[in-house]
């Protein structure tokens, strides 16, 4: 992993290395919010490399202490998972997606996050990062 420090000194660490990370445009958005939420459902694909992008994620960004996996469509791994998708986001509770996709793109509207990219892990790190500056 890597260290780096935000401007209050205190240490964030992630597993890319920043230096990846400088060409990588995601847009500016704030998660402060999600930390009021009462519950968290981080929504993805059994099938995508999504293990080091959620763990990051929940390693540096404040999140409520109820969470729930899920998955955002239907999937045979998924029949013991409820399926959360944007649509179930409300003013209490909160939806992450993290999504393999070859297009890049993060938006946070409505309480509902969505972390998508070829690279889950570099596009969370980048968001981490963002989050600290």
């Amino acid at each position: 992993g890597y260290l780096a420090y935000n401007s209050d000194e205190e240490q964030i660490i992630i597993l890319t290395n920043p230096t990846e990370l400088l060409d990588l445009e995601i847009g500016s958005i704030s998660l402060n919010s999600l930390s009021s939420l009462e519950k968290i459902y981080i929504s993805l694909n059994p099938n995508d490399d999504y293990q080091n992008a959620i763990y990051d994620f929940s390693r540096n960004i404040p999140l409520p202490s109820q969470q729930v996996l899920s998955c955002y469509e239907d999937h045979e791994d998924c029949s013991d998972l409820p399926l959360k998708t944007c649509e179930d986001a409300t003013e209490t509770i909160g939806i992450i997606i993290f999504k393999e996709n070859n297009e890049t793109l993060l938006s946070f509207d409505d309480n509902c996050l969505t972390i998508q990219g070829k690279d889950l892990l570099k596009v969370t790190d980048k968001l981490i990062l963002d989050q600290n500056e």
